[in-house]
Protein backbone atom coordinates (compact mmCIF):
# COMPACT_ATOMS: atom_id res chain seq x y z
CA UNK A 1 0.00 0.00 0.00
CA UNK A 2 2.59 2.64 0.72
CA UNK A 3 4.54 1.94 -2.53
CA UNK A 4 1.42 2.73 -4.33
CA UNK A 5 0.66 5.39 -1.87
CA UNK A 6 4.31 6.55 -3.07
CA UNK A 7 3.79 6.04 -6.67
CA UNK A 8 0.25 7.82 -6.94
CA UNK A 9 2.18 10.96 -5.40
CA UNK A 10 5.45 11.04 -7.53
CA UNK A 11 3.00 10.91 -10.82
CA UNK A 12 0.63 13.73 -8.88
CA UNK A 13 3.51 15.81 -8.82
CA UNK A 14 4.89 15.32 -12.27
CA UNK A 15 8.22 13.73 -10.76
CA UNK A 16 8.91 11.40 -13.92
CA UNK A 17 10.66 9.31 -14.77
CA UNK A 18 10.79 7.57 -11.24
CA UNK A 19 12.52 4.39 -9.79
CA UNK A 20 11.23 2.80 -6.92
CA UNK A 21 12.83 0.63 -4.52
CA UNK A 22 11.96 -1.71 -1.67
CA UNK A 23 12.85 -3.89 0.61
CA UNK A 24 11.00 -6.46 3.28
CA UNK A 25 10.69 -7.61 7.01
CA UNK A 26 11.95 -10.75 5.99
CA UNK A 27 14.79 -9.70 3.14
CA UNK A 28 15.94 -7.10 5.91
CA UNK A 29 16.99 -9.75 8.16
CA UNK A 30 18.54 -11.93 5.37
CA UNK A 31 20.30 -9.36 3.13
CA UNK A 32 21.59 -6.43 5.41
CA UNK A 33 24.07 -5.46 2.93
CA UNK A 34 21.52 -5.44 -0.36
CA UNK A 35 20.75 -1.71 -1.15
CA UNK A 36 21.85 -0.24 2.69
CA UNK A 37 19.54 2.67 1.44
CA UNK A 38 16.36 0.86 1.28
CA UNK A 39 16.67 -1.27 4.59
CA UNK A 40 17.42 1.66 6.71
CA UNK A 41 14.03 3.61 5.38
CA UNK A 42 11.84 0.25 6.00
CA UNK A 43 13.24 0.43 9.66
CA UNK A 44 12.39 4.48 9.73
CA UNK A 45 9.30 3.33 8.49
CA UNK A 46 8.69 0.67 11.48
CA UNK A 47 9.26 3.52 14.11
CA UNK A 48 6.78 6.40 12.76
CA UNK A 49 3.43 6.56 12.62
CA UNK A 50 2.56 9.54 10.16
CA UNK A 51 3.33 10.15 6.24
CA UNK A 52 6.46 11.21 5.65
CA UNK A 53 7.28 13.13 2.00
CA UNK A 54 11.08 14.49 1.01
CA UNK A 55 10.34 16.20 -2.57
CA UNK A 56 13.90 18.51 -2.18
CA UNK A 57 16.34 16.57 0.36
CA UNK A 58 17.13 13.33 0.98
CA UNK A 59 15.62 11.67 4.11
CA UNK A 60 18.57 12.08 6.72
CA UNK A 61 18.81 8.80 7.84
CA UNK A 62 19.62 7.56 3.99
CA UNK A 63 21.58 10.43 3.04
CA UNK A 64 24.89 9.24 3.26
CA UNK A 65 24.29 5.39 2.35
CA UNK A 66 22.69 7.45 -1.29
CA UNK A 67 25.66 9.48 -1.30
CA UNK A 68 27.92 7.17 -0.93
CA UNK A 69 26.09 4.41 -3.63
CA UNK A 70 25.56 7.28 -6.06
CA UNK A 71 30.13 7.82 -5.45
CA UNK A 72 31.04 4.06 -6.15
Amino acid sequence: MAVKRGILLVLDSGLVPFQVETDSLLLVNLISNGNLAAHTLAKMALSIDSDCYWLDDLPPCVERHIRFDASV
